[in-house]
């Protein structure tokens, strides 16, 4: 019987919340997901959204896959000062995660697209590409820039390359896929060569002008009917903090070869995509 080979490729991104202590035993900074930039873009055009990629696998001639699931992770934070009236005092994070399947700010968004994309050559290299920010286009979780922050401008007029791997997952608005509850939702097929990525395009919030929730007389924060909304009350400069989402593939085991999962390397065969170094 055939076996399978499932995988998860996910968000991973330098936090600068690490920045006096690291993330693990390598001295590292990264945490899940990537930190949003705390103001919008500073040049105002429509389409200027943060466009990130969140999550991306590469699939060889021939190769077959299957995504099977998905993952969203938001969250709205804001930092307070240690002492208020020091500004150079330290910061505390705070920062929750939005349950909401539909919640969001009264002036922002954010949008997922799960595209397919065909594997040509985008031009990469910029004096701007730094950790978790690229140039067009990238292999890793990033921010992706035409023009990089703070005058920032989204590549592919703040579209995501390629096209949907079906219509439902490319635009949608929703929370549908929580971090926390993920499984096998759907079979979607995947022949190579091509690319898959998972974008976010991110409508950051302004607190400066934003319309703000007053509660009437006599309402207590409690009596709201979500967690985003309260904690809003009680943090009303709360902005988008950060954005995680994954894709969940299977892979066929190769009978031609005979590979078995404790083995997974390399193989040789036309089925097996031409001496394709197998993922573990």
């Amino acid at each position: 019987m055939s076996k399978c080979l499932i995988y998860e490729l996910s968000t991973q991104g330098f936090d600068p919340a690490f920045q006096d202590v690291a993330s693990d035993s390598s001295g590292g900074g990264y945490n899940v997901g990537l930190v949003i930039p705390q103001t919008p873009p500073l040049v105002n055009l429509p389409k200027n959204r943060y466009l990130f990629l969140l999550a991306y696998a590469q699939f060889a001639a021939n190769e077959r896959a299957k995504i099977i699931g998905m993952r969203q992770l938001v969250t709205i934070g804001q930092y307070v000062p240690e002492d208020p009236q020091d500004p150079n005092s330290a910061l505390y994070s705070l920062e929750m995660e939005v349950e909401t399947p539909f919640w969001h700010f009264t002036d922002g968004n954010i949008t997922w697209y799960l595209q397919r994309i065909p594997q040509v050559s985008y031009p990469i290299r910029n004096a701007a590409n730094a950790e978790g920010l690229q140039y067009r286009y990238g292999q890793t979780p990033s921010l992706l820039f035409q023009d990089p922050p703070p005058a920032y401008v989204p590549p592919n007029g703040g579209r995501p390359y390629g096209v949907p791997l079906t219509p439902d997952l490319s635009g949608f608005h929703d929370l549908r896929f929580r971090e926390k509850y993920s499984s096998k939702y759907f079979e979607i097929p995947i022949v190579g060569p091509c690319d898959v990525a998972l974008y976010a395009s991110v409508q950051q919030t302004d607190p400066a002008t934003r319309t703000t929730l007053t509660l009437p007389e006599g309402v207590l924060p409690s009596a709201l009917p979500n967690k985003e909304d309260q904690f809003l009350l009680n943090f009303p400069e709360a902005v988008y903090r950060r954005v995680s989402g994954s894709f969940i593939v299977e892979e066929e085991h190769c009978e031609t070869c005979k590979i078995s999962l404790e083995n997974y390397k390399s193989c040789d065969c036309s089925r097996c995509n031409s001496k394709r170094k197998h993922r573990r």
